[in-house]
């Protein structure tokens, strides 16, 4: 759903590091694995935003408040949708990563570790902070 309109922007920021390290190729193939996580980091950003925000719309986070679910499973499953959008993006973003940069990926073993890994605290860690920033966001006045 979300991967629709998060999806281009991720690609957009591989593009403008291109453009911006272009002229100097080594650095650009000494950057990509960092270029790489910045734009998941980015593209999280905004996967956990329109997350909540989809909550926010029509009162669904009172209905939500008010259903008689466990929080901690809204909170497992609010984070494993996050995860599973992030893990798409990131599949995208290294296809992306290897078409325009040019770079091969030699440990894939160690890069979907990483990837599931990292997925797991970021979808975690947002999903956490989304919640207490959207907390916050209805009580101010």
């Amino acid at each position: 759903m979300t991967t629709n309109q998060v999806a281009p922007f991720a690609l957009l920021v591989l593009i403008l590091f291109a453009f911006a390290l272009d002229p100097d190729r080594g650095i650009l193939s000494r950057a990509t694995a960092g270029l790489f996580w910045v734009a998941v980091l980015f593209s999280g950003l905004l996967a956990i935003q329109r997350a909540f925000a989809v909550e926010a719309a029509d009162g669904n986070r009172d209905a939500l408040r008010m259903s008689g679910l466990n929080p901690s499973g809204i909170f497992l499953g609010k984070a494993g949708a996050v995860a599973l959008e992030l893990l798409a993006l990131e599949v995208v973003l290294a296809g992306g990563v290897v078409l325009m940069y040019g770079t091969t990926l030699r440990t894939w073993p160690l890069l979907i570790v990483t990837c599931l890994v990292a997925t797991t605290g970021v979808a975690a860690a947002g999903s956490l902070y989304g919640v207490l920033a959207a907390a916050s966001a209805t009580t101010q006045p």
